[in-house]
Protein backbone atom coordinates (compact mmCIF):
# COMPACT_ATOMS: atom_id res chain seq x y z
CA UNK A 1 0.00 0.00 0.00
CA UNK A 2 1.19 3.41 -0.76
CA UNK A 3 1.54 5.89 1.89
CA UNK A 4 1.31 9.43 1.23
CA UNK A 5 3.74 11.89 1.81
CA UNK A 6 2.74 14.29 4.01
CA UNK A 7 2.73 17.99 3.48
CA UNK A 8 3.19 21.12 6.14
CA UNK A 9 2.73 24.33 5.03
CA UNK A 10 4.80 27.15 7.26
CA UNK A 11 5.16 30.82 7.33
CA UNK A 12 8.91 32.66 8.28
CA UNK A 13 9.95 36.57 8.22
CA UNK A 14 13.55 36.53 6.65
CA UNK A 15 15.20 36.17 9.93
CA UNK A 16 13.73 32.98 11.06
CA UNK A 17 15.15 30.35 8.57
CA UNK A 18 17.73 28.57 8.92
CA UNK A 19 20.88 28.36 6.38
CA UNK A 20 19.51 25.08 5.18
CA UNK A 21 16.03 26.39 4.10
CA UNK A 22 17.81 29.35 1.97
CA UNK A 23 20.46 26.66 0.21
CA UNK A 24 16.95 24.10 -0.90
CA UNK A 25 15.51 27.67 -2.00
CA UNK A 26 17.84 28.76 -4.25
CA UNK A 27 18.88 25.32 -5.18
CA UNK A 28 14.98 24.62 -6.02
CA UNK A 29 14.54 27.78 -8.13
CA UNK A 30 17.77 27.14 -10.08
CA UNK A 31 16.37 23.80 -10.74
CA UNK A 32 13.00 25.34 -11.39
CA UNK A 33 13.56 28.24 -13.64
CA UNK A 34 17.29 26.82 -15.07
CA UNK A 35 19.14 29.54 -13.56
CA UNK A 36 21.99 29.69 -10.99
CA UNK A 37 21.23 31.66 -7.95
CA UNK A 38 23.08 31.52 -4.65
CA UNK A 39 21.54 31.50 -1.07
CA UNK A 40 23.82 34.64 -0.58
CA UNK A 41 21.84 36.47 -3.59
CA UNK A 42 18.06 35.29 -1.99
CA UNK A 43 18.80 36.41 1.15
CA UNK A 44 20.18 39.82 0.37
CA UNK A 45 16.89 40.68 -1.94
CA UNK A 46 15.19 39.48 1.23
CA UNK A 47 16.84 41.97 3.22
CA UNK A 48 17.38 44.62 1.05
CA UNK A 49 14.04 46.79 1.79
CA UNK A 50 13.28 49.54 3.98
CA UNK A 51 11.71 46.82 6.92
CA UNK A 52 15.15 44.65 6.75
CA UNK A 53 12.82 41.57 5.81
CA UNK A 54 10.33 39.91 4.02
CA UNK A 55 7.74 37.07 4.47
CA UNK A 56 8.37 33.26 3.11
CA UNK A 57 6.05 30.59 2.66
CA UNK A 58 7.50 26.82 2.19
CA UNK A 59 5.71 23.43 1.71
CA UNK A 60 7.89 20.76 3.27
CA UNK A 61 7.65 17.00 2.84
CA UNK A 62 8.32 14.63 5.92
CA UNK A 63 12.03 14.90 6.37
CA UNK A 64 11.80 18.64 6.37
CA UNK A 65 12.85 19.15 2.29
CA UNK A 66 11.24 21.66 0.86
CA UNK A 67 9.88 21.29 -2.35
CA UNK A 68 7.68 24.71 -2.67
CA UNK A 69 8.04 28.30 -2.08
CA UNK A 70 6.57 32.01 -2.42
CA UNK A 71 7.84 35.02 -1.24
CA UNK A 72 6.53 38.99 -0.37
CA UNK A 73 8.32 41.85 -0.36
CA UNK A 74 6.87 44.47 1.31
CA UNK A 75 6.93 48.64 0.56
CA UNK A 76 6.04 52.02 1.14
CA UNK A 77 3.06 53.23 -1.15
CA UNK A 78 1.14 55.85 -1.24
CA UNK A 79 -2.24 55.45 -1.73
CA UNK A 80 -5.11 58.48 -1.98
CA UNK A 81 -2.75 60.55 -0.33
CA UNK A 82 -1.84 57.70 2.33
CA UNK A 83 1.09 55.97 3.07
CA UNK A 84 0.53 52.53 3.42
CA UNK A 85 2.45 49.29 3.72
CA UNK A 86 2.07 46.73 0.49
CA UNK A 87 3.62 44.10 -0.93
CA UNK A 88 5.06 42.46 -3.85
CA UNK A 89 4.61 38.48 -4.56
CA UNK A 90 7.22 36.23 -6.30
CA UNK A 91 10.36 34.06 -6.25
CA UNK A 92 7.77 31.61 -6.07
CA UNK A 93 8.33 27.49 -7.54
CA UNK A 94 7.13 24.05 -6.94
CA UNK A 95 9.35 21.30 -8.05
CA UNK A 96 8.68 19.55 -10.70
CA UNK A 97 7.82 16.15 -9.49
CA UNK A 98 5.56 17.48 -6.74
CA UNK A 99 3.20 20.06 -9.33
CA UNK A 100 0.19 16.96 -9.53
CA UNK A 101 -1.29 18.99 -6.66
CA UNK A 102 -1.89 22.17 -8.76
CA UNK A 103 -3.26 23.49 -4.75
CA UNK A 104 -0.02 23.56 -3.61
CA UNK A 105 1.05 26.98 -4.51
CA UNK A 106 -2.90 28.30 -3.28
CA UNK A 107 -1.90 26.57 0.03
CA UNK A 108 1.35 28.70 0.06
CA UNK A 109 0.00 32.01 -0.48
CA UNK A 110 -2.88 31.64 1.29
CA UNK A 111 -0.46 31.14 4.46
CA UNK A 112 1.74 34.03 3.04
CA UNK A 113 -1.61 36.37 2.94
CA UNK A 114 -2.88 35.92 6.12
CA UNK A 115 0.61 36.77 7.90
CA UNK A 116 0.84 40.32 5.66
CA UNK A 117 -2.47 40.84 6.66
CA UNK A 118 -1.44 40.80 10.17
CA UNK A 119 1.69 42.93 9.54
CA UNK A 120 -1.37 45.17 8.46
CA UNK A 121 -0.06 45.04 4.50
CA UNK A 122 -3.65 46.24 2.30
CA UNK A 123 -2.44 44.12 -0.98
CA UNK A 124 0.10 42.52 -2.43
CA UNK A 125 1.11 43.72 -6.26
CA UNK A 126 2.66 41.19 -8.87
CA UNK A 127 3.80 40.46 -12.01
CA UNK A 128 3.61 36.92 -12.90
CA UNK A 129 5.53 35.04 -15.84
CA UNK A 130 2.99 33.77 -18.92
CA UNK A 131 3.31 30.03 -17.23
CA UNK A 132 1.75 31.23 -14.25
CA UNK A 133 -0.43 34.14 -15.62
CA UNK A 134 -3.71 31.93 -15.66
CA UNK A 135 -3.13 30.16 -12.10
CA UNK A 136 -2.66 33.78 -10.86
CA UNK A 137 -5.94 34.37 -12.32
CA UNK A 138 -8.24 30.83 -11.72
CA UNK A 139 -6.66 30.11 -8.38
CA UNK A 140 -5.38 32.55 -6.68
CA UNK A 141 -8.29 35.08 -7.86
CA UNK A 142 -5.74 37.63 -8.06
CA UNK A 143 -7.31 40.85 -10.02
CA UNK A 144 -4.95 41.47 -13.46
CA UNK A 145 -5.08 45.85 -14.01
CA UNK A 146 -3.10 46.06 -17.22
CA UNK A 147 -0.50 45.18 -19.23
CA UNK A 148 3.00 47.18 -18.33
CA UNK A 149 3.91 49.26 -21.42
CA UNK A 150 7.15 49.21 -22.99
CA UNK A 151 9.50 51.84 -23.90
CA UNK A 152 12.55 52.26 -26.30
CA UNK A 153 15.15 54.38 -27.53
CA UNK A 154 16.72 51.69 -30.08
CA UNK A 155 20.60 52.24 -31.11
CA UNK A 156 21.34 48.94 -33.09
CA UNK A 157 18.26 47.05 -32.04
CA UNK A 158 18.96 44.29 -34.80
CA UNK A 159 21.81 41.60 -33.64
CA UNK A 160 23.76 41.50 -36.59
CA UNK A 161 23.66 45.72 -36.48
CA UNK A 162 25.00 45.47 -32.60
CA UNK A 163 28.15 43.04 -33.66
CA UNK A 164 29.06 45.29 -36.78
CA UNK A 165 30.90 47.72 -35.47
CA UNK A 166 30.98 50.45 -38.68
CA UNK A 167 27.15 50.56 -38.11
CA UNK A 168 26.80 50.40 -34.70
CA UNK A 169 28.91 53.46 -34.64
CA UNK A 170 26.42 55.08 -37.47
CA UNK A 171 23.51 54.30 -35.33
CA UNK A 172 25.52 55.13 -32.29
CA UNK A 173 25.68 58.47 -33.75
CA UNK A 174 21.84 58.79 -34.38
CA UNK A 175 20.62 58.07 -31.44
CA UNK A 176 23.40 60.10 -29.53
CA UNK A 177 22.49 63.35 -31.70
CA UNK A 178 19.03 62.62 -30.98
CA UNK A 179 19.53 62.20 -27.48
CA UNK A 180 21.30 65.95 -27.24
CA UNK A 181 18.05 67.38 -29.19
CA UNK A 182 15.57 66.06 -26.49
CA UNK A 183 17.86 67.35 -23.55
CA UNK A 184 17.81 70.92 -25.22
CA UNK A 185 14.27 70.42 -26.33
CA UNK A 186 13.56 69.76 -22.79
CA UNK A 187 15.24 72.84 -21.45
CA UNK A 188 12.48 74.37 -23.28
CA UNK A 189 9.51 72.91 -22.25
CA UNK A 190 10.37 70.72 -19.15
CA UNK A 191 6.96 68.45 -19.16
CA UNK A 192 6.15 66.83 -15.77
CA UNK A 193 4.46 63.55 -14.71
CA UNK A 194 0.82 63.49 -14.04
CA UNK A 195 0.15 62.66 -11.07
CA UNK A 196 -1.84 59.55 -10.10
CA UNK A 197 -3.18 58.30 -6.57
CA UNK A 198 -1.03 54.77 -6.20
CA UNK A 199 2.29 55.13 -6.16
CA UNK A 200 5.72 53.49 -4.52
CA UNK A 201 7.17 56.07 -2.40
CA UNK A 202 10.93 56.52 -3.30
CA UNK A 203 12.43 57.61 -0.18
CA UNK A 204 15.80 58.45 0.77
CA UNK A 205 16.02 55.17 2.44
CA UNK A 206 14.35 53.47 0.13
CA UNK A 207 16.44 54.20 -2.41
CA UNK A 208 19.60 53.16 -0.09
CA UNK A 209 18.39 50.09 -0.01
CA UNK A 210 16.67 48.95 -3.58
CA UNK A 211 19.59 50.28 -5.28
CA UNK A 212 22.72 48.64 -4.71
CA UNK A 213 26.14 48.17 -6.52
CA UNK A 214 24.66 46.66 -9.58
CA UNK A 215 22.62 50.13 -10.25
CA UNK A 216 24.50 52.93 -12.22
CA UNK A 217 23.22 55.94 -10.23
CA UNK A 218 22.95 59.41 -11.94
CA UNK A 219 22.65 62.93 -10.03
CA UNK A 220 22.95 66.34 -11.12
CA UNK A 221 21.86 69.47 -9.21
CA UNK A 222 18.59 68.54 -8.58
CA UNK A 223 17.66 65.54 -10.51
CA UNK A 224 18.68 62.14 -10.23
CA UNK A 225 17.89 58.37 -12.02
CA UNK A 226 19.69 54.77 -12.04
CA UNK A 227 19.65 52.44 -14.72
CA UNK A 228 20.85 48.70 -15.03
CA UNK A 229 22.63 47.24 -18.00
CA UNK A 230 22.18 44.24 -18.67
CA UNK A 231 23.57 41.57 -21.98
CA UNK A 232 20.38 40.12 -23.70
CA UNK A 233 21.10 37.68 -25.88
CA UNK A 234 24.15 39.46 -27.66
CA UNK A 235 22.74 42.69 -26.82
CA UNK A 236 23.64 45.55 -24.48
CA UNK A 237 20.60 46.87 -22.77
CA UNK A 238 20.02 49.65 -20.74
CA UNK A 239 17.11 49.73 -18.75
CA UNK A 240 16.47 52.73 -16.70
CA UNK A 241 15.19 52.20 -12.69
CA UNK A 242 13.98 55.34 -12.30
CA UNK A 243 14.33 59.44 -13.33
CA UNK A 244 13.11 62.58 -10.92
CA UNK A 245 13.64 66.41 -10.55
CA UNK A 246 13.05 67.84 -6.98
CA UNK A 247 10.89 64.29 -6.72
CA UNK A 248 8.89 63.89 -10.08
CA UNK A 249 9.25 62.42 -13.25
CA UNK A 250 10.05 65.70 -15.72
CA UNK A 251 10.95 65.30 -19.44
CA UNK A 252 13.89 67.24 -18.75
CA UNK A 253 15.59 64.83 -15.91
CA UNK A 254 14.69 61.70 -18.07
CA UNK A 255 16.64 63.11 -21.10
CA UNK A 256 19.87 64.10 -18.73
CA UNK A 257 20.16 60.54 -17.48
CA UNK A 258 20.02 59.47 -21.23
CA UNK A 259 22.76 61.75 -21.78
CA UNK A 260 24.37 60.11 -18.80
CA UNK A 261 24.10 56.65 -20.33
CA UNK A 262 25.29 57.25 -23.68
CA UNK A 263 28.36 59.13 -21.41
CA UNK A 264 28.96 55.77 -19.75
CA UNK A 265 27.54 53.01 -21.72
CA UNK A 266 27.60 51.96 -25.27
CA UNK A 267 24.05 50.46 -25.45
CA UNK A 268 22.30 48.90 -28.15
CA UNK A 269 19.16 49.59 -26.92
CA UNK A 270 17.73 51.57 -23.89
CA UNK A 271 14.67 50.65 -22.34
CA UNK A 272 11.90 51.95 -20.23
CA UNK A 273 9.30 49.31 -18.65
CA UNK A 274 5.90 50.55 -16.70
CA UNK A 275 3.40 53.02 -16.53
CA UNK A 276 4.73 56.70 -18.44
CA UNK A 277 2.34 59.39 -17.11
CA UNK A 278 4.38 61.69 -19.24
CA UNK A 279 4.47 63.85 -22.54
CA UNK A 280 8.37 63.04 -23.55
CA UNK A 281 9.18 62.86 -26.85
CA UNK A 282 12.67 60.66 -26.30
CA UNK A 283 11.56 57.00 -25.67
CA UNK A 284 9.44 55.71 -28.14
CA UNK A 285 6.04 53.68 -27.17
CA UNK A 286 6.43 49.36 -28.20
CA UNK A 287 3.75 48.08 -30.04
CA UNK A 288 1.72 45.06 -28.33
CA UNK A 289 3.06 43.47 -31.14
CA UNK A 290 6.45 43.87 -31.27
CA UNK A 291 6.86 43.69 -26.91
CA UNK A 292 9.36 40.94 -25.89
CA UNK A 293 7.22 39.42 -23.30
CA UNK A 294 3.92 40.36 -21.65
CA UNK A 295 4.15 41.90 -18.07
CA UNK A 296 0.50 41.38 -16.13
CA UNK A 297 -0.05 43.85 -13.29
CA UNK A 298 -2.03 42.13 -10.53
CA UNK A 299 -3.14 42.57 -7.08
CA UNK A 300 -4.46 40.83 -4.44
CA UNK A 301 -6.42 42.86 -1.54
CA UNK A 302 -5.82 41.88 1.89
CA UNK A 303 -8.86 42.18 4.91
CA UNK A 304 -7.17 45.44 6.20
CA UNK A 305 -7.74 47.11 2.93
CA UNK A 306 -11.05 49.63 3.08
CA UNK A 307 -13.43 50.50 0.32
CA UNK A 308 -11.44 54.14 0.12
CA UNK A 309 -7.86 51.96 -1.03
CA UNK A 310 -10.17 49.59 -2.83
CA UNK A 311 -11.67 52.20 -5.20
CA UNK A 312 -7.98 53.68 -6.33
CA UNK A 313 -6.18 50.45 -6.10
CA UNK A 314 -8.85 48.24 -8.57
CA UNK A 315 -8.70 51.09 -10.89
CA UNK A 316 -5.86 50.53 -13.15
CA UNK A 317 -5.40 54.10 -14.71
CA UNK A 318 -4.00 55.33 -11.11
CA UNK A 319 -1.28 53.05 -10.48
CA UNK A 320 2.32 54.50 -11.06
CA UNK A 321 4.17 51.06 -11.29
CA UNK A 322 7.87 50.32 -13.24
CA UNK A 323 10.83 48.31 -12.99
CA UNK A 324 11.32 50.22 -9.66
CA UNK A 325 8.75 48.16 -7.75
CA UNK A 326 9.33 45.01 -9.73
CA UNK A 327 12.64 44.33 -11.37
CA UNK A 328 14.61 41.72 -8.52
CA UNK A 329 17.00 40.21 -11.49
Amino acid sequence: MQVREKMSIETYKTSGMSDRDWQQIAEGFSRSFERNKEKEEFLNYYQRNEFGYSYHAVARNNDGVIYGYTSVVPFYYSVDGETVKMGLSGGSFVLEEHRSDIFIFKKMYERLKEICSSDNLIGIAGVPNSNSFQYTLKILKKRHLRDLNYYVLPVAPHLSLSNNAFFKSGLSFIARSFSVANKFLSGLFNFKEQEKKVKLIESESFLKSRLDEKYVKFKHKNMSGAYRMYNEEGRDVAYIMRFSEEGKRTYRSLSYLVREIFKRENPDLIFYIGTLHLKQFLLFKVPKRLEPKKLPLTITLLDGCTDKYKKSLLKAGEWDFGLINFDVR
